[in-house]
């Protein structure tokens, strides 16, 4: 007897509102390729023993600015990991991710093991991250005083991103179209 199994594609794994919070939903992904950045991280001093800390203090930030949080950290016999998202669909996403390979130890740096980055990105260009980074800041900082790095970034246009040819179509596009005065971000298209 010979059997066909097909599948559709890839399973989605992603947790219920994940999509729609954390990128602004399934059509918003060419955007969110484009306008996606890094605005803030912090990095802190710390082993799996202070991953419930680093965990309530995303979730304390989250709850006091109204953010949507998704904790899927795991802890089994090849990963322990401590991942924590939290999201609001104007643009912000606040992410916490350490993960330790039980058979590859060795696949993150060595200087890098007992660091941990919280890291804070936007994906609209109007996203007012400011309360969300202090809040994160004011926190670990409280927690870890001089053993939190803090850096801050500015965002980048999408002109001067390596962006994918259907990514940058579309917004070649949509500047062409739009009428003058141009939104800010088509400088460079």
């Amino acid at each position: 007897m010979l059997t066909l199994a097909a599948c559709s594609g890839p399973r989605d794994t992603a947790p219920p509102g994940y999509v729609d919070a954390c990128y602004g939903g399934k059509d918003n992904m060419p955007r969110y390729v484009a306008f996606s950045d890094l605005r803030m991280s912090v990095t802190v001093d710390a082993t799996e023993k202070d991953w419930p800390l680093l965990s309530s203090s995303v979730k304390e930030v989250a709850a006091k600015h109204g953010l949507k949080v998704f904790d899927t950290s795991e802890s089994g016999p090849h990963l322990r990991a401590v991942m924590v998202s939290a999201c609001l669909a104007s643009g912000i996403v606040l992410m916490l991710d350490k993960r330790i390979w039980v058979d590859h130890p060795e696949s993150e740096p060595e200087s890098l093991r007992d660091k941990v980055t919280v890291a804070l990105y936007t994906y609209r260009p109007e996203a007012n991250f400011e309360p969300v980074a202090h809040s994160l800041e004011e926190r670990l900082r409280g927690a870890w005083k001089d053993h939190a790095k803090v850096e801050r970034f500015q965002a980048r246009l999408p002109s001067q991103k390596a962006l994918p040819d259907v990514v940058a179509d579309m917004l070649v596009k949509e500047c062409r179209a739009a009428p003058v005065p141009k939104p800010d971000y088509c400088t460079g298209f």
